[in-house]
């Protein structure tokens, strides 16, 4: 395997695509991980990092000229939460086919990549879940492109009928189904309903949910996060308790 190195870097300069695009190309050298791309300064468009045995998309400094990033034939399994939020702020088009993605909730970081229009996923056994197409275009509706599909706004409509239930202000069974850590999202919402937040005090008013009552701003924002995170509804249960009987859980 070949260290990304900055040495490595500066030895590979950029050069002009086909796109007219200044593009870096580190394909085929054996990469184990993605780092020292603060030494291209910010200073290319695309870069191509396929057919590497990169495992977790990460550790990209912030690159606000970057709209495209190929990462086709690694062994990608995990996406940085930080990807799109301080990282990648203006990427426009991912590959990442063939890779290890197996789960939706991998794939949710690329909800903060809110310039991301162009999304390729084939080869990976996410692919295999049910719906799972429909289900980004309805997570990330700003996408163009997925796979080669074409996303128009009746695919956009579709989508969220497919997943979301209006009348009851809840996922559908079949997102239950396929993407069963949104419950934690639902869970989230009713712990925090009716809690009303100042500027003015330190400690939070009374919430409609008693156990929330009392909490730090901070202590709220934590406990937000956890109940986000957690993986199943018995973590989500226990995280309840602890509140009831007035304990604060731990991050």
């Amino acid at each position: 395997m070949v260290k990304l190195t900055t040495d490595l870097i500066i030895s590979s300069p950029p050069h002009q695509n086909g796109l007219a695009e200044r593009e870096l190309d580190l394909r085929g050298l054996k990469i184990p991980a993605i780092e020292n791309l603060g030494a291209l300064k910010d200073s290319v468009d695309s870069i191509d990092l396929s057919d590497n045995e990169i495992r977790v998309v990460s550790n990209f400094p912030v690159m606000k000229r970057l709209r495209n990033l190929y990462l086709a034939n690694n062994r990608i399994t995990q996406l940085d939460p930080k990807i799109g939020s301080s990282q990648l702020e203006l990427l426009e088009s991912l590959v990442l086919a063939n890779n290890r993605i197996t789960n939706l909730q991998d794939l949710e970081p690329l909800r903060e990549c809110k310039w991301l229009l162009y999304l390729t996923l084939n080869g990976n056994p996410v692919t295999r879940v049910e719906r799972w197409r429909d289900w980004m275009v309805y997570r990330i509706p700003w996408l163009k492109c997925v796979d080669g599909f074409v996303v128009k706004e009746k695919h956009r409509i579709a989508a969220k009928k497919m997943f979301w239930d209006e009348k009851s202000s809840s996922y559908t069974p079949l997102a239950m189904k396929i993407a069963p850590f949104v419950a934690a999202e639902e869970d989230a919402e009713s712990a925090m309903e009716g809690v009303q937040q100042t500027t003015s005090s330190k400690r939070a008013p009374v919430a409609k949910n008693p156990a929330m009552a009392g909490l730090t701003k901070d202590e709220l924002e934590k406990t937000r996060t956890m109940i986000k995170n957690a993986k199943s509804l018995q973590e989500i249960q226990e995280i309840e308790s602890k509140l009831e009987q007035g304990k604060i859980p731990k991050v």
